[in-house]
């Protein structure tokens, strides 16, 4: 996932936790360094109980993939397009994601699903670039600038509700609705610094 704040994983942290708790397995994947993923989205999935992989690039390029994977043992759900870990994304913001399902058992699904997994094993293999991220690590990606503290630098939380925004197009005024995003299950907190804080 290239961006993720706590606006989307607020709105994720219960099924995540839920399905964690019925022995499911959930591992995601974040960008570093890009200015907008947030030490609380990584507490957040990692209080929901998920396995979360910071994937660092060095500031000079992104990690921008946007893949949602789903395995069961009959069902296989996979969404791969433009929406981010973000309330935005998720709800409100014009993307394009393409959906997909289908049985894994079949020899062509299976391979298919081997080529989509070993993709996701081979950003753990990069050494240097990808790393495994627990809560003790926050403080330190916030100091480095890895990832934002939303209490320092906050996250637009837009108002659920459904709004109407209107621009002028050719001279005509033209009405979009705009859906209203689900109210979050956690709400951002401060998250201390174990060196001085880049704002400070």
């Amino acid at each position: 996932m290239a961006f993720a704040t706590s606006s989307g994983t607020s709105r994720l942290f219960g099924p995540i936790r839920e399905f964690v708790q019925r022995a499911g397995t959930a591992v995601v994947h974040i960008g570093l360094s890009n200015g907008i993923t947030s030490a609380q989205a990584a507490e957040q999935l990692l209080l929901a109980g998920a396995s979360v992989f910071g994937f660092e690039t060095g500031g000079s390029v992104l990690f921008h993939p946007k893949v949602y994977l789903l395995q069961g043992r009959e069902r296989v759900w996979i969404s791969i397009g433009s929406s981010n870990l973000t309330s935005d994304g998720l709800y409100r913001n014009f993307e394009a994601n393409s959906l997909t399902t289908f049985d894994p058992q079949t020899q062509a699904n299976r391979a298919a699903l081997r080529e989509l997994t070993d993709a996701f094993r081979y950003l753990d293999a990069i050494q240097g670039a990808s790393r495994r991220i627990s809560a003790s690590d926050l403080p330190d990606l916030i100091a480095s600038n890895a990832l934002i503290d939303e209490t320092l630098v906050p996250v637009p939380q837009r108002v659920p509700s459904v709004l109407r925004t209107t621009r002028r197009v050719r001279g005509e005024v033209v009405r979009i609705r705009v859906p209203a995003a689900p109210p979050q299950h956690l709400h951002p907190r401060q998250l201390s610094c174990a060196h001085p804080c880049p704002s400070q």
